[in-house]
């Protein structure tokens, strides 16, 4: 399935429309609220509405491997499990930003996470795609995405995405 979408990704052009990102966030965080064992905390910061004129299926793709992985990832040790999701739009740019307190990345994990079927732990259930796909979707955009993370201390994942300028109401 995951090798299917990658397919039909690369071989589509970006279509750029309006999208709520805020609405678009919180529509995946409504998704993951039950989807696994144990409570999490979402919170999202930043303007709401917060429309912007980009390819909505590549950054859907994107948000909702990132947030998943914070989801899937977290650290059983921790009492409260916690997402956080940042939006902020600057000189033409969307950034957002995606923290948990989840197991997060080895050093020596950290350099490949976003590498074609690699798997960071022995707990990752997937082929190793998740996040090669989210690199290619953001690049396809233009954009960059980075990832800072502490083995124990969770991570944050930074996305860039150009062109994407707030559309006023």
């Amino acid at each position: 399935q995951e090798i299917l979408e990658y397919s039909r990704s690369t071989r589509r052009e970006v279509q750029c429309e309006p999208i709520d990102v805020a609405a678009m966030v919180t529509g995946i965080f409504e998704d993951l609220r039950f989807s696994h064992e144990g409570e999490v905390q979402f919170s999202l910061m930043g303007p709401a509405p917060l429309v912007v004129h980009t390819d909505a299926i590549r950054l859907s793709t994107v948000l909702k491997n990132v947030i998943g992985n914070a989801v899937k990832y977290r650290n059983p040790a921790v009492q409260q499990s916690w997402v956080k999701v940042e939006l902020q739009t600057e000189g033409g740019q969307l950034h957002i930003q995606v923290s948990d307190n989840g197991m997060g990345i080895s050093a020596v994990a950290l350099d490949h996470v976003f590498d074609m079927f690699y798997r960071g732990t022995t707990k990752s259930l997937g082929m190793g795609l998740g996040l090669y796909f989210c690199a290619n979707a953001v690049e396809k955009l233009g954009g960059s995405i980075g990832v800072a993370s502490e083995e124990g201390k969770g991570a944050t994942f930074t996305i860039h995405l150009p062109h994407a300028t707030p559309l006023l109401p």
